[in-house]
């Protein structure tokens, strides 16, 4: 193909929204470029600018992170620890007076004050929260506990449930109630109607009601896959690993 942009740069990224994240030989920093090659933020930022709805979370100072647009100009000022992606339309950044965690909306103000140890952002509504005993819960996006902070941990809401850890891990749905009862040494998220899950360093495959799609018999599951799902099998240690491909109702389609 035709050279656009001459190598010129220490790195590259894909171009995302119409922009192509570059970092300079020069000064080690990053900005970005048109497809053209024009240069449009200047490489003054010490993190790559991953656009996404028309911003990006940029740090110029290591120390505080502010908000940029496609020109490379603040539409939220850096004074934040960390910011995270915006996520319903609010971000969950760091303040750098209480070192507590809170929520901005895109105007860089605060809905929900930075009263907690730690959060994640939101998802279906509802973000996972850890309080001061190390103890994890879910807020909804007026800052109300909606699921009390009594778990040991907890992931984002998808597809209705979200997986929580007592003594082993299991899903809850959004009043907090075990769906799916804690039996896994391991869980992930939902995705597509199915997750995957641990026992006893070996992986199976759930639906949203905990019944096995795949029992845990496979020594890795792949989910990400857009129609199918990715095993890899091995009867035993002496055995090399084989791959297979499932539907997700568990019909096997390749081996």
């Amino acid at each position: 193909g035709e050279l656009i942009i001459p190598f010129q740069y220490e790195r590259a990224e894909n171009f995302k929204e119409g922009l192509g994240c570059i970092q300079s030989s020069e000064n080690k920093n990053w900005g970005a470029v048109d497809k053209s090659g024009q240069l449009i933020i200047t490489c003054k930022f010490h993190n790559s600018l991953y656009f996404e709805d028309r911003i990006a979370v940029a740090n110029e100072d290591y120390n505080l992170y502010g908000v940029i647009d496609l020109k490379g100009e603040y539409i939220i000022l850096p004074k934040f620890e960390s910011i995270d992606k915006f996520s319903d339309g609010l971000a969950n950044v760091r303040d750098k007076k209480t070192r507590k965690h809170g929520f901005i909306d895109l105007t860089g103000n605060y809905v929900i004050n930075p009263i907690f140890e730690y959060a994640n952002g939101f998802s279906d509504g509802f973000a996972a929260i850890h309080d001061a005993k190390s103890k994890w819960g879910h807020i909804d996006k007026s800052g109300r506990i909606a699921i009390p902070t009594k778990f040991r941990s907890t992931g984002n809401f998808s597809e209705g449930l979200a997986y929580a850890l007592t003594n082993k891990w299991g899903y809850i749905d959004q009043t907090g109630a075990w769906i799916i009862q804690p039996a896994f040494t391991w869980t992930d998220r939902f995705s597509n109607g199915v997750a995957v899950v641990e026992i006893k360093k070996k992986y199976g495959l759930i639906n949203t009601s905990g019944e096995y799609i795949l029992p845990p018999v496979y020594n890795h599951i792949d989910n990400s896959l857009p129609e199918l799902i990715k095993v890899s099998f091995s009867p035993d240690s002496k055995t090399p690993n084989f791959t297979q491909f499932f539907t997700r109702d568990g019909k096997l389609v390749w081996t």
